[in-house]
């Protein structure tokens, strides 16, 4: 999936455990939250996007050459990041918005 070329307003999304891979496509102004799961990919997010709960957590990658650098963490989001230690690499789907070419990696979904 790496080496082939994304179509314009697409993001892939590696679902974890299983590494399934999957195309996405965004509306221009997308979370990666919101992209998600218009395309039926479980991910949790208990308080529905509204930055309360951080259950919305992924992994974002820069793999491709094609891939668009998202923008920096938001305030709310940055006192989540550093409140909850993220990783470099961790951001909350719900606000972080979509671009072209990232690699997601979206934790296994607990109900």
């Amino acid at each position: 999936m790496l080496g082939k070329k994304l179509k314009e307003n697409f993001f892939v999304a590696n679902i974890e455990p299983s590494s399934r891979s999957q195309e996405v496509e965004f509306i221009q102004g997308d979370t990666i939250l919101e992209a998600l799961l218009r395309a039926d990919v479980e991910i949790n997010n208990s308080c529905g996007g509204g930055a309360s709960c951080g259950t919305c957590r992924v992994r974002i990658r820069m793999n491709r050459p094609d891939s668009v650098q998202p923008d920096l963490p938001s305030e709310i989001e940055q006192e989540f990041r550093e409140e909850r230690s993220f990783a470099e690499d961790e951001r909350l789907s719900c606000q972080t918005l979509a671009k072209k070419g990232l690699e997601i990696f979206v934790p296994r979904f607990r109900a």
